[in-house]
C-alpha cells in the first residue's frame, strides 16, 4: 500500500466525489499507473491551498476516453476512489512544509513540487497519518520528526 497527496482543482473536485473518481493528464500515465487499488490519499485543493479530505483508491487506474465528469476531457488517466472524509478545510500553505521532502531540502514550494509530479505525489505512511491526524483536528499542524 502506498500514500499520495493527490491535487484536485477547485471545479473538479466536487465531481471526484460524486464520481468516485481521481484523474490525471495521459503524459502523466506512466507515474498515474502506479496507483493501485488500497493505496491512501489526502485531497489538496489547489488554488484553495487546502487540505480537505482523505479516502483510499478502491481499484487500479484506467484510461479512459471521455468527458465524463463534465471537463475531465484531459484527465484521460483515473482511478476510482473513496472519501472516507471531506470537509475538513485545512489551510495548507504552511502545512506542507511538514512533509518529509520539505526537510530534505527542496529547490521549490512543497505545492509546486504536487503540480510538477502531475497532481500527485507519494508520501510517507509517516507523513500520511500526520496529515490525517491534521484533518481530524487530532494533532497540530506542525510534525514533530524524530531526529
Amino acid at each position: 500500500m502506498k500514500h499520495w497527496i493527490v491535487m484536485f482543482r477547485p471545479e473538479t473536485y466536487e465531481a471526484a466525489q460524486e464520481h468516485g473518481l481521481m484523474g490525471a493528464l495521459y503524459r502523466m500515465r506512466r507515474r498515474f499507473s502506479a496507483i493501485e487499488e488500497g493505496d491512501k490519499f489526502v485531497a489538496y485543493i489547489s488554488r484553495k491551498r487546502i487540505l480537505d479530505a482523505h479516502g483510499e483508491v478502491t481499484g487500479d487506474a484506467f484510461h479512459e476516453v471521455s468527458n465524463t465528469p463534465e471537463g475531465w476531457g484531459f484527465y484521460t488517466e483515473r482511478a476510482p476512489i473513496r472519501f472516507d472524509q471531506t470537509g475538513a478545510g485545512v489551510d495548507a500553505r504552511e502545512l506542507l512544509w511538514g512533509l518529509t521532502v520539505a526537510s530534505e531540502g527542496i529547490k521549490t514550494t512543497p505545492t509546486n513540487l504536487i503540480f510538477c509530479k502531475g497532481g500527485f505525489m507519494e508520501i510517507p505512511e509517516d507523513d500520511y497519518v500526520w496529515l490525517r491526524d491534521v484533518l481530524a483536528g487530532k494533532t497540530p499542524a506542525t510534525p514533530v520528526r524524530d531526529g
